[in-house]
Formats: structure tokens, C-alpha cells, sequence
């Protein structure tokens, strides 16, 4: 039997559902501007977290393949810098 002792007082979660990522979800894809790549990527969502999220760029046209074997499933991009509207 465990002790109460052992047993966490809260729990610590990295995703908590807020007025600023309810508005995305997993799998939807959305360019933003990378720094890092120095130009505007399309990636999708593949986790979310309370201000930002992680992105695949598998499927990005302008990354270079050895950009995406770099990065991909690393970029950490926060909500507020991914566009929700098409980039022309």
C-alpha cells in the first residue's frame, strides 16, 4: 500500500488548455517565420503545450533536407508566432 507521504500534492503538467492554444490542434499545419531556417515554414502541429508547441516540418517545401533531418520534431514555436492565415 502506498504512503500518503509518497503521493504527489499536485500534479505538473506541460499542457494546459488556455484562451491562447484552444484555438489549435494536433495535426493542423500552419506556416510562421523560423529565425533558425531564416525563412516562413509550413509544419504541423504534433504537440501541444501551454504557450507553444512542437512542429514537423517533414513535409515544408522551401526546408532542405538536411535542414529538416536537423530540426525536424525540434522547433518549438510559440502560438503567437504561428500565422493562421496562408502566407503568399
Amino acid at each position: 500500500m502506498a504512503s500518503p507521504v509518497n503521493k504527489p500534492m499536485y500534479k505538473i503538467e506541460l499542457f494546459e488548455e488556455n484562451e491562447l492554444n484552444k484555438h489549435f490542434h494536433e495535426n493542423q499545419v500552419l506556416p510562421f517565420y523560423s529565425e533558425l531556417l531564416g525563412h516562413v515554414v509550413r509544419g504541423r502541429i504534433t504537440k501541444k503545450y501551454r504557450y507553444s508547441c512542437m512542429i514537423d516540418i517533414s513535409h515544408s517545401q522551401k526546408t532542405t533536407d538536411f535542414q529538416k533531418e536537423q530540426y525536424n520534431s525540434r522547433i518549438v514555436v510559440s502560438y503567437r508566432d504561428l500565422q493562421t492565415e496562408a502566407v503568399q
